[in-house]
């Protein structure tokens, strides 16, 4: 997760701007705007965003564009999921079967050969 930058929450506000003429830019409303845009999500603004464009006539609130976004939220844990799926099938691809396995020993006989091996040594 990537936090926006305050030139991008000024990007975010000239885009309501923009869609919306009647969205009034105060010092004071940019000074808000920017204090809740730059602790959010930049993907998460960004979507809602485009979203509330798409569906309402209406200024947003800052809370429609702070907001969690399913469909952001969603694309993250499919993103992670693939991700594990990725990291378990290159884990078993390089896994190394114990040795016992390998010579087809029961692992109480390999440690009895250890054993022994290490005390002909000795």
């Amino acid at each position: 997760m990537r936090t926006l930058n305050e030139q991008e929450a000024s990007l975010i506000l000239l885009q309501i701007k923009l869609a919306y003429p009647s969205f009034e830019m105060t010092n004071d409303a940019i000074t808000m705007w920017t204090q809740f845009l730059v602790e959010t999500d930049a993907e998460t603004a960004a979507q809602n965003l485009k979203d509330h464009i798409r569906n309402s006539k209406y200024t947003p609130t800052i809370h429609e564009i702070v907001k969690d976004n399913d469909a952001v939220m969603f694309k993250r844990r499919k993103e992670q999921a693939e991700l594990r799926e990725k990291q378990d099938e290159e884990r078993q691809r390089i896994a190394v079967a114990p040795p016992w396995i390998t010579l087809g020993i029961s692992q109480r006989e390999y440690e009895d050969r250890l054993l022994l091996k290490s005390e002909a040594n000795e």
